[in-house]
């Protein structure tokens, strides 16, 4: 379940390569590692029912808003990938229980503010069926994502990690970036994590912008 083949759009996959390319240096990524794009397309349900089939869409809009944040704290602070591991070892180890297990172990994620969301639209992720709207919106908030990062002084900062991490860290972002998948569903569906990336996020933020 592994890499871009899993895809049967070409203009998707075309689409999931562009948007990478704006974010991540080549190094940083290999699109045939991605881990269980599968479970972002109709195909999910061979393989779980549960989980990966939504995304509410002010985690959507978080997610892409703070993109280059969210990487720099990757960058820079091993204790945040080191929990970026936990969530997606936390996420494929759902895949693997029960219905009822599962809404168990999301009940002990979930924060008395995820309540306070339930008028939050849920926008259903099947990236087999390509739309020209959908990669338009994407490249255009990543688009403004950068120019607010720029403005805050920060895109020379971000490539000079890009240029010079070690090799531990490369091998612990590119884990991370080949397992977006599940690191998309813990920011949705695990309050726990989506709380903590919040705190460090804006915390750094406060510090080099």
């Amino acid at each position: 379940m592994q890499g871009l083949d899993v895809i049967k759009s070409e203009r998707t996959k075309e689409a999931v390569s562009k948007i990478l390319n704006l974010l991540y240096s080549k190094e940083l990524y290999n699109t045939e590692n991605i881990e269980d794009l599968v479970l972002f397309t109709e195909e999910r349900s061979n393989y779980s029912t549960i989980g990966t089939d939504t995304i509410r869409a002010s985690v959507m809009a978080y997610i892409l808003q703070n993109i280059y944040w969210i990487s720099v704290c990757l960058f820079v602070n091993e204790d945040f990938r080191s929990c970026f591991d936990d969530a997606i070892a936390i996420e494929k180890a759902l895949l693997q229980v029960n219905d009822q297990e599962y809404e168990d172990f999301r009940d002990e994620m979930t924060l008395d503010s995820d309540s306070k969301s339930g008028t939050d639209a849920n926008v259903r992720i099947d990236i087999d069926k390509y739309s020209d709207k959908v990669e338009r919106m994407l490249c255009s908030t990543i688009s403004n994502s950068s120019k607010a990062f720029e403005n805050a002084g920060m895109k020379d900062v971000y490539l000079e990690l890009m240029t010079s991490f070690e090799k531990k860290v490369l091998a612990e972002m590119q884990y991370t970036i080949h397992n977006f998948v599940y690191v998309i569903n813990a920011m949705n569906r695990n309050g726990v994590f989506y709380k903590y990336v919040n705190l460090v996020v804006d915390s750094v933020k406060k510090q080099l912008s």
